[in-house]
């Protein structure tokens, strides 16, 4: 065994798995709106979980991108965990789908004499269209295919040499579970089982191996491919530990079958199909999966309460779904953040209405008069208004956070300024409940001149923030009839009518001298807050409603 031997195999090794990534990149970029499209639609039972997803991932070539889908549109809501465990058995038997088909093709033809003219094609295809962003990914991904053919080439023809000049025939009585361990160890090195599923039918191949030592092989690299998926989620929330450690077991469950069943495993294979090692290899890592995959379906149940178990799911420091989210995924993080937005809507609109005294349930559970509703008070302290406002500015952190991070993670227009929206959203809210904030002491000494003529605007205050959030709360809840909007916005335009009535008023108050100039200057101020806090209040529902007409 040569220097130049084992140069050529690396050689063809790396350009292999070089290839692999930009094939899996362009696919990726080309079809993953589609497949996200997919997962949404076609995963509502768990057979077609499975089968759509078996599929998908084989055209999408990687495991790994479809469990971040699958844990940020389980995190959203959009999935439970059983379909989206399903959806990972799924993606158990796509994984090596593609790689067994190109691994077979690039092997059984000589494909590497054609491979070099249309990689030069493709290459300078992608300079010279490298502004038409979906034409360079198509090329991209022909650049990759036959870069990966092209290192196939390269391993076939290092691997025919090595046959010759090194006899593994000596190895073949070793142990199983040694071919099994060197090869899960391999994997793990090489962070692709792509790469040593293909080492494994080129060596077959070359006749360097046979069943006995092919099968655990390929057991091997399918149990080893887990650990990436399991470190990507050590750090996370117990819904990717979830998800991550459900590809583990299921590759556990599948390895213990396969030792338990080797014998018949290995019968089968070398008296009823003793001529072509490396198809039949392939038909039995396929076929291998599908059965286990089938297996594993009668104890499903089971198999979710047992992950739900050992990783329980504790609850979110504020309960939202951007904290079970990733950013990157974004059809996941729209969803997550029109669901958190219009909690956090709710929220502004609670501390409203609790710093003017309104009680909220009455006014949202029953069909009383709005004076009514201001007939009754619900008296909350200045501490618990102040911790009301503390956790409204910490979850407005979260959410523009979260939203900074999904805009880092796109370049797509549309995307950018559905992200901004819900930015503009979350500020103009903000900005509704740091107006009252900033008026709170001339709310409670307002309040509490019963009979007086400042008793008497504070009541008039509480009727008109009444009517305008009693209007807006059906808004956020998705109740977006015309006839509301409209009154929502005539209740701000009336606000700002009444401006002038509002001044005349005064002035003839400040005339009959029954208000003074405290109560003057308080009054000023408290009118001007009010009217910007409802104004902000109802531009961040306008904003939703918007985009809630555009999804």
């Amino acid at each position: 065994m040569s220097l130049a031997e084992v140069g050529l195999l690396l050689w063809g090794l790396g350009l292999f798995l070089f290839g692999t990534l930009l094939f899996e990149e362009a696919v990726t970029s080309l079809v993953n709106k589609t497949f996200k499209r997919l997962l949404r639609t076609a995963t509502n039972t768990l057979f077609k979980a499975i089968t759509t997803w078996t599929f998908a991932t084989a055209i999408l070539q990687s495991s790994a991108v479809v469990s971040l889908i699958v844990v940020s549109f389980v995190g959203a809501g959009i999935l439970n965990l059983s379909n989206g465990v399903g959806i990972i058995l799924g993606a158990n038997i796509g994984g090596p789908l593609t790689d067994i088909l190109l691994g077979n093709l690039g092997l059984k033809f000589s494909l590497s004499a054609i491979a070099l003219p249309i990689l030069g094609i493709s290459w300078l295809l992608m300079l010279i269209f490298s502004h038409q962003n979906k034409f360079v990914s198509i090329c991209k991904a022909l650049f990759g295919l036959w870069l990966l053919f092209l290192g196939l080439g390269y391993m076939k023809e290092s691997m025919m040499t090595l046959a010759t000049t090194f006899d593994f025939v000596q190895y073949a009585g070793y142990p199983m579970i040694l071919f099994f361990g060197i090869w899960a160890f391999l994997t793990i090195l090489m962070q692709s089982s792509s790469a040593t599923t293909v080492l494994v039918l080129t060596a077959a191949s070359a006749g360097m191996i046979d069943y006995r030592m092919g099968v655990p092989m390929l057991m091997g690299a399918f149990l080893a491919t887990t650990l990436t998926v399991v470190l990507w989620s050590l750090a996370g929330d117990a819904i990717k530990k979830q998800v991550a450690f459900s590809h583990v077991f299921f590759n556990v469950f599948s390895v213990i079958i396969g030792f338990v069943f080797m014998v018949p495993i290995l019968w089968v294979l070398n008296h009823l199909f003793p001529v072509d090692t490396i198809l039949w290899l392939s038909v039995f890592a396929i076929g291998f999966k599908i059965i286990c995959a089938l297996l594993m379906l009668p104890i499903f149940s089971l198999f979710i309460k047992f992950l739900k178990k050992i990783f329980p799911q504790h609850p979110t420091s504020f309960g939202l779904y951007i904290e079970t989210t990733s950013p990157t995924v974004l059809d996941a993080a729209e969803v997550a953040l029109d669901h958190d937005t219009k909690k956090f809507l709710k929220k502004v609109f609670g501390y409203v209405m609790n710093s003017w005294g309104v009680d909220v349930d009455m006014m949202l559970k029953t069909r009383r008069s709005v004076h009514r509703i201001a007939a009754v008070q619900v008296f909350l302290d200045g501490h618990q208004l102040a911790s009301q406002y503390r956790e409204i500015k910490q979850i407005e952190q979260k959410l523009f956070t979260f939203i900074s991070q999904a805009k880092a993670s796109t370049t797509n227009p549309e995307e950018n300024n559905m992200l901004s929206r819900y930015y503009e959203v979350v500020s103009a809210a903000v900005y509704a409940a740091k107006y009252i904030k900033d008026i709170s002491q001339n709310i409670t000494s307002f309040r509490d001149q019963d009979d007086t003529w400042s008793g008497q605007k504070y009541q008039d205050f509480r009727v008109l923030l009444i009517e305008l959030y009693k209007t807006a709360s059906q808004i956020i809840d998705g109740v977006h009839d015309a006839a509301l909007v409209k009154e929502m916005l005539n209740n701000v335009s009336k606000m700002k009518r009444n401006d002038q009535n509002f001044l005349l008023a005064l002035s003839k108050d400040i005339n009959n001298q029954t208000i003074n100039d405290v109560e003057l200057s308080d009054v000023l101020h408290l009118h001007h807050y009010v009217s910007l806090s409802s104004t902000s209040f109802v531009d961040a529902v306008n904003l939703l409603l918007v985009k809630g007409e555009t999804v």
